[in-house]
């Protein structure tokens, strides 16, 4: 949310594939944060994935970027 300067959006994608490649073609930021060789987590509606696989996607679905150290 800060590096992105976003919290929330809507986006139609059919897998987290297709997601990360629309996210990334907005360019700067995005294509630098979201690049295949930086270190995030990804997570589908709570769940954490392998950000190296392709996950189905549903509407509703709600998927977050995570750095790799988050705490609370």
């Amino acid at each position: 949310r800060d590096v992105l300067g976003l919290a929330q959006e809507n986006i139609h994608a059919t897998d987290t594939a297709e997601l990360l490649q629309s996210l990334r073609a907005r360019g700067e930021v995005w294509d630098r944060e979201l690049a295949e060789n930086k270190a995030f987590h990804l997570a589908l509606n709570h769940v954490m994935l392998d950000k190296k696989q392709v996950h189905a996607l549903q509407a509703g679905d709600e998927v977050a970027f995570l750095p790799p150290v988050t705490g609370g």
